[in-house]
């Protein structure tokens, strides 16, 4: 865990950030000086100091605490004071993070599948990811109110993805990628299709196939596979009866 303190630009780099400015006030009595101008009866020192984490998601940071002095003529003392009041901020720091588990500090994304290929064939087209997020102590990190959001592309170059059905979790769903929200300690799955190398022919169509290149076979109606990258569909022929003309 890293904490900066800040007396210029915000850090971008560390986990939590200290701001602090200070103040001169005039304090005590207000003393009439000459002709109705009032002198506060002395000079004092406000000092204000906030924690607060850097959210590394989008949103507004959290805010930890905060606290003031006031009304002390010696600026080291201010200071000082002002230091005292905050305790152990780590202590703080672990407290706020039990309550607010998102965004985890140093998570750690785990994924592992229901099996380790997926093929054409109709029982093994499908594949569940499993997804846990843990902090930087190895702890679970999930969230009831807000969840932590885990964001994987809808489509990729073979297949496509979406939220498990039936797994207890949040999600959205985009025209490019879906987010998965987890809110309980079982974290979050989807589910992987595969859809390339599959293909329907319609009836009284023929799908052209060329295997590098070269002209391999006609597919005919009904459910087809071919090998990815190996073999493409070259021309879509329609197979019905076409009458034709001659005038001679």
């Amino acid at each position: 865990m890293t904490v900066g303190g800040v007396g210029g630009e915000l850090p971008t780099d560390c986990d939590y950030r200290f701001e602090y400015h200070m103040s001169i006030i005039g304090a005590g009595q207000s003393i009439e000086v000459w002709g109705g101008l009032l002198q506060s009866e002395y000079t004092a020192y406000y000092m204000g100091s906030m924690l607060a984490q850097n959210n590394p998601c989008p949103g507004s940071d959290w805010v930890l605490d905060v606290e003031i002095t006031k009304e002390d003529e010696d600026v080291f003392q201010t200071v000082e004071h002002n230091s005292e009041s905050w305790g152990d901020i780590g202590a703080r720091i672990e407290e706020f993070e039990r309550s607010h588990p998102v965004p985890p500090r140093g998570p750690t994304l785990h994924v592992s599948q229901s099996r380790d290929y997926v093929s054409p064939l109709e029982e093994e087209r499908t594949l569940d990811i499993k997804i846990d997020v843990t902090n930087c102590r190895g702890e679970p990190v999930y969230y009831a109110s807000r969840g932590q959001r885990v964001v994987l592309p809808k489509k990729t170059e073979r297949g496509e993805i979406e939220p498990t059905p039936g797994f207890n979790q949040n999600h959205l769903v985009a025209d490019d990628h879906i987010v998965l929200i987890i809110v309980r300690p079982e974290g979050a799955s989807a589910t992987y299709t595969l859809k390339k190398g599959i293909h329907f022919v319609p009836q009284n169509r023929g799908f052209v196939i060329y295997t590098l290149g070269k002209y391999d076979k006609t597919l005919t109606a009904g459910l087809n596979f071919i090998i990815p990258f190996v073999q493409t569909v070259a021309a879509d022929r329609n197979l019905k009866e076409q009458s034709l003309v001659l005038i001679g």
